[in-house]
């Protein structure tokens, strides 16, 4: 996005150059594309010269707990829906489904977000609520993307991730802590 100064400044060139080539007379009309094309590129060479992203501030470090995983999602849509019941702990679909022509977990077809409708979009906020993701956004070690985690909680904090691990294990045997790279950046 643009400075409001850079703004300003390309606004200011641009005005100064209409002026003097209006001033010019009618011989000087034919130049009228040039001036303009010249403020456009100079404000197109602000707008890249302010567009400077850190990446490193897009990945976060989170704790995930996993109550489980398995290639079926159903399996673990039941243990979900059971360790909700046990627990008290929300469920949160994210408006997503299994397809499965796609045999996959996606929004549906007709979702408001237009860019991933009909397709994955990852769980990526800290919080407690229990969702079914992909266990490959926890672990890039190569696991197959089908491998699916039933996710408690994602945290800022292993202590607060270990905390929920604690009182969900009577319910969940197989439960454990990842510590994962999570993209938080604009997937948009």
């Amino acid at each position: 996005m643009m400075r409001k100064s850079n703004y300003l400044s390309a606004i200011y060139i641009w005005l100064i150059a209409s002026i003097a080539i209006v001033a010019c007379g009618p011989a000087a009309q034919d130049n009228i594309p040039a001036a303009r094309d010249t403020a456009i590129a100079i404000a197109d060479t602000m707008r890249v010269t302010d567009e400077v992203y850190d990446t490193d501030t897009e990945y976060e470090t989170l704790y995930i707990v996993v109550a489980d995983t398995a290639k079926d999602y159903y399996i673990l849509q039941r243990s979900m829906y059971a360790l909700h019941k046990a627990t008290g702990i929300v469920v949160d679909t994210m408006r997503r489904h299994y397809d499965e022509q796609k045999n996959k977990i996606v929004l549906a077809e007709d979702d408001e977000d237009e860019m991933y409708r009909g397709d994955y979009y990852p769980r990526r906020t800290a919080g407690t609520s229990l969702s079914l993701e992909y266990y490959s956004l926890y672990d890039n070690t190569g696991t197959t993307e089908d491998n699916i985690a039933l996710v408690a909680g994602q945290y800022e904090t292993r202590a607060s991730a270990d905390s929920l691990r604690a009182l969900i294990a009577p319910h969940a045997p197989k439960i454990f802590v990842r510590e994962a790279q999570m993209y938080t950046g604009c997937m948009h």
